[in-house]
């Protein structure tokens, strides 16, 4: 066999190669041996130094290895040979799809420091940075936020800048109320309550993050406050009580500030999506935007967010004369 692969090898033309090669035969960065038939018969022949050869590219400062094969034979083999803050990763793996599991690689070796071209990985799709997303919960990221500015992180202590301020001017009447300790404590009396206000104050902290807050922020009325509506806008409001002062009110407002207001009287003790959507259909025109005063109904057992529901799904049903310039729905 090995006459013969000769053969085969001696027919073949060399050149040398134009990135450095680390050879399994050797362990180390092949020469010009690396051109001669010689060379590829005793690959066949002799023992294969992976081992070796994964170490030699670690010494020569690569991190990141990148297994471009049918499947992910030598991966692990490699990453036992490594120190583990190396990066390894297969190409593909048998029986998965080819393309998705090549930019899975790409995208696994990116997030451990490589670099990617992604303009050239995804021609035509204008990939972007998005933010990291945040636990669903506390909000917060796993990765620390860079600190910006030259601003020493010791001398900003966020929500428990106070204390700190209490200890810094010295203030040892105050600083005894926040411990809850007397002004002739020692400091095997303090060093607990510290410990104790700390735990405390972190807790709270805590709980807080867990908490969905609801701002409202007044907006004022009409164009001369910079709202400046125009086009039509459909105003749904329960059945019966379009008469109200406060949805008067709210429809005076819309109109003051350019918009052509269309009330849209529904039922709310029996709001049906379908006969909603022939309503919004029967318009002459798509609305630039929505306005649900469902949530002004008293009927017992009517949920105002379900309300809103309907509206936003009879809009879509009403097809594109109602939907196609509207921005949005609001509640």
């Amino acid at each position: 066999m090995l006459e013969e692969f000769r053969r085969v090898v001696e027919g073949v033309s060399f050149a040398p190669a134009r990135y450095t090669v680390v050879s399994t035969l050797s362990g180390g960065v092949a020469g010009a041996e690396f051109c001669t038939p010689e060379y590829w018969v005793r690959q066949v022949r002799e023992a294969v130094r992976f081992a070796d050869a994964v170490q030699c590219l670690a010494g020569q400062g690569v991190s990141a290895f990148l297994e471009v094969g049918p499947d992910a034979a030598l991966s692990p083999m490699a990453a036992r040979c490594l120190d583990d803050g190396a990066a390894v990763v297969p190409l593909q793996r048998r029986e998965q799809d080819q393309t998705t599991t090549a930019l899975r690689a790409l995208a696994e070796l990116f997030v451990q420091g490589t670099p990617v071209d992604w303009t050239k990985t995804l021609p035509g799709t204008s990939p972007r940075q998005v933010p990291l997303p945040t636990y669903a919960f506390q909000h917060e990221r796993y990765w620390p936020a860079a600190v910006a500015g030259s601003k020493s992180a010791a001398t900003d202590f966020g929500p428990d800048a106070g204390f700190w301020d209490v200890v810094e001017r010295g203030d040892a009447e105050e600083l005894s109320r926040v411990l809850e300790v007397s002004g002739d404590a020692s400091l095997g009396e303090v060093v607990p309550a510290l410990a104790l206000w700390r735990r405390g104050r972190r807790e709270r902290s805590e709980v807080e993050g867990w908490r969905y807050r609801a701002v409202w922020r007044p907006v004022g009325a009409g164009s001369g406050a910079g709202l400046g509506l125009s086009g039509r806008w459909l105003v749904v409001v329960p059945s019966g009580r379009g008469e109200r002062n406060d949805i008067r009110e709210v429809l005076a407002a819309l109109s003051a500030a350019g918009a052509e207001v269309v009330p849209v009287e529904v039922n709310v003790g029996g709001l049906d999506r379908a006969e909603l959507a022939v309503q919004l259909r029967e318009l002459a025109d798509g609305p630039v935007g929505v306005v649900s005063l469902l949530a002004l109904g008293d009927d017992a057992g009517f949920v105002p967010s379900v309300g809103a529901l309907v509206v936003v799904q009879a809009l879509g049903d009403a097809g594109p004369a109602s939907t196609r310039r509207s921005r949005g729905c609001r509640s």
